[in-house]
């Protein structure tokens, strides 16, 4: 590190129940950018899952984490797997064997007293999450769509409340 930056190469750990490494540092102007590599298990995720989910997830997979920070906008937080190794018992479209990959997107992006969540889980469900007033604060608005058309805007309501979509691919389940 410098008076100006800091740079990590391939620092190491344990980290929701498996190895992982990070790099990456900041550059000009406060520009920050670390990127971390690992493997997570479903046991060490418990306590982030509602009780009713427990036990029907299991295995491990494989991730990279991405934090950005640029200037005055806000940060950004994406998290990535193929969820490869993870077995899912939940209802369609939902369920999936371990060793099929379905590939999961989570984009955080924080700004002043705002955070929105995005998630895509391959074509099965897309979602857009708003919370205002910072961290701990409850769900203000959602919108929720389960096979979603490719490309299509998901409807966040205008007030409070949650937006469910379940478009007919989904609906024919039985679960459902």
């Amino acid at each position: 590190f410098t008076e100006k930056s800091i740079q990590v190469s391939e620092a190491s750990g344990r980290f929701l129940g498996g190895p992982f490494a990070i790099s990456g540092g900041s550059g000009r102007g406060g520009d920050l950018t670390l990127i971390a590599r690992g493997a997570f298990t479903v046991e060490a995720l418990e306590t982030l899952v509602d009780p009713s989910w427990r036990g029907l997830l299991k295995g491990s997979a494989p991730y990279t984490a991405t934090i950005l920070s640029r200037g005055k906008r806000p940060m950004r937080v994406i998290v990535e797997s193929t969820l490869a190794g993870v077995a899912s018992e939940l209802p369609p479209p939902l369920d999936k064997a371990a060793a099929t990959a379905l590939p999961l997107r989570v984009a955080m992006v924080a700004g002043e007293g705002t955070e929105r969540t995005f998630i895509t889980l391959g074509s099965v469900l897309r979602a857009e999450l708003l919370r205002r007033g910072g961290d701990g604060k409850p769900l203000e608005r959602a919108a929720i769509a389960f096979n979603p058309p490719q490309g299509g805007r998901l409807r966040m309501p205008e007030e409070r409340g949650t937006v469910l979509a379940f478009l007919p691919q989904a609906t024919r389940e039985r679960y459902w």
